[in-house]
Parts: C-alpha cells; structure tokens; sequence
C-alpha cells in the first residue's frame, strides 16, 4: 500500500500542421474541450414546437384554452338551469 501518485504518460506536443490522426486528438483533448454542436437542438426544438402544436389543437383551430373557455360557458347555463329547478322545487314562503 504505498502512496506515492502514480505517473502520467507525457503528453506529446504537436507542431502547428501536423497532421495527427482521430484517436490521437481525443487523447489529447479533455471532455472539456470537445466542441458542441447546437445546429442539431435548433432542429430538435422546432420538432417540438411543431409537435406540442399538433398534439394541442385539433384541425379545426381549438386549442386546449378555447375547450376550457366553452366549458366555461357550458357549466354557466348547467347552473342557471340548476338554480331555476331548485327554485321551483323549493317554492319561496310568503309572509
């Protein structure tokens, strides 16, 4: 059990030029240094826009509010006939 680090292999350096093959570029680079190529999450978000849009509207244009706001409607009337059947059920006493 000793405790002394153990060795890194030296990194050779490269003349500006040298051709060098893919393997050796990715023992060279650390995953800090790999570039990020955002061109494909631009498309992949568009993907999704377009399918959160099919998937929450129907061909005719109604959307998920337009359903809640004729909902809204619909429980309104429900209410007003309710309150109109309690009202003749439950006739109010005169004084």
């Amino acid at each position: 059990m000793s405790s002394r680090p153990e060795q890194e292999e030296p990194i050779e350096e490269t003349e500006e030029g040298e051709i060098m093959s893919e393997e050796e570029e990715d023992v060279l680079l650390s995953d800090d240094e790999y570039e990020i190529n955002d061109d494909d999450d631009d498309e992949d978000n568009m993907d999704l826009a377009g399918l959160m849009t099919s998937l929450l509207a129907t061909p005719d244009g109604d959307t998920v509010c337009s359903a809640l706001v004729n909902l809204c409607f619909q429980l309104e009337t429900q209410n007003k006939i309710l309150i109109k059947m309690l009202a003749r059920m439950h006739p109010p006493k005169s004084a």
